[in-house]
């Protein structure tokens, strides 16, 4: 399994986790898949409930809504898809969560196979900042861990689109 990680330090954009993996499935299948938010419950550990609306169709203005257990807290985003290009790449942005957070997911040909790339942003306020590279460093492992699994389902014997 190759996967690649990075941490940025604080910028003005804040922290940044970045996690990278190859799956052997076409950049379209990968892509159909993490467009649809949805099927982050099926991938992404923690996520108690996510949606989207309009439901099953994800292009710029889709608002999504994740409740995520972390560290034994429940939190609550509403996010945004801020932009969007089909079988290749979408970003979004947070219109209401604890801290302000932003991200992107990115597919891209690589072999016979695809790399996806996922990314969070977040500008960590108040008790978390002091706790950030902590945070940070737990907050990549666990996109790590999530990505293993997407790789599992995805190439999966049982798994059809």
């Amino acid at each position: 399994m190759t996967q690649t990680k990075q941490i940025t330090h604080p910028s003005q954009a804040g922290y940044k986790a970045e996690v990278s993996i190859w799956i052997d499935r076409s950049p379209a299948d990968v892509f159909q898949f993490i467009a649809n938010y949805n099927n982050d419950t099926r991938w992404r550990h923690g996520v108690a409930r996510m949606s989207q609306s309009p439901v099953g169709e994800t292009g710029v203005g889709t608002i999504t809504h994740e409740e995520m257990e972390f560290l034994g807290r429940r939190y609550v985003t509403i996010a945004q898809i801020t932009a969007f290009e089909p079988d290749q790449r979408l970003a979004w942005a947070s219109i209401e969560a604890t801290s302000p957070v932003s991200g992107w997911r990115v597919v891209t040909a690589e072999g016979a196979g695809a790399r996806f790339t996922q990314a969070v942003v977040a500008d960590l306020q108040g008790f978390y900042r002091w706790l950030s590279p902590l945070m940070v460093a737990m907050f990549k492992n666990q996109m790590s861990r999530d990505m293993a699994r997407l790789k599992q389902i995805l190439e999966g014997e049982n798994y059809s689109l």
